[in-house]
């Protein structure tokens, strides 16, 4: 088969929360792309999946990530490329007020295993979107990797915060 799908302004977080149950009930993900899939739909082993992601908008909590770069005013397409129940991804860039990062790495979907890294500024604001009891504020400057079994995956890395606040509900 040959499946070429666009999608539009298509709500992402109710399947992410099918995922994730524990993600913050005011986190919301607003995506629009192309999805093209190519093989024998009855073996996941030969399907060839391309995800282009040309529009992301995130909010969590009050804070908002996009992947327009507001110098250019230009949307940084996504490209998520799996290959054998890997899921590469490539040169992933985020913006929002005081954030710009980069993430590189994959997701081995088969193994459960994770290998991200991300570098830049980040608001310390998005972490309310992803743990329900915490408000957060400030700035940092981040260079930190995600490593191991999805389950209870290794944070590790360095960040250093100016003027930063991070209080558990």
């Amino acid at each position: 088969a040959e499946l070429p799908l666009r999608f539009s302004n298509t709500s992402l977080d109710p399947y992410l929360r099918f995922f994730e149950p524990r993600l913050s009930p005011f986190t919301n993900a607003i995506a629009g792309g192309t999805v093209r899939v190519v093989g024998e739909l009855a073996d996941v082993d030969h399907l060839i999946v391309d995800t282009r992601v040309e529009q992301l908008d995130l909010k969590l909590f009050d804070y908002r990530v996009s992947n327009v770069d507001p110098a250019t005013q230009a949307a940084r397409p996504i490209e998520l490329t799996p290959d054998h129940h890997v899921l590469n991804v490539n040169d992933l860039r985020l913006f929002g007020d005081g954030t710009r990062l980069d993430l590189d790495g994959h997701v081995n979907l088969h193994e459960s295993t994770i290998a991200v890294s991300a570098s830049g500024d980040a608001n310390l604001g998005i972490l309310q979107g992803f743990y329900r009891d915490i408000r957060s504020s400030g700035a940092a400057t981040l260079k930190a990797t995600v490593d191991g079994p999805l389950a209870k995956p290794v944070f590790s890395g360095s960040a250093a915060v100016v003027n930063g606040r991070i209080r558990q509900l």
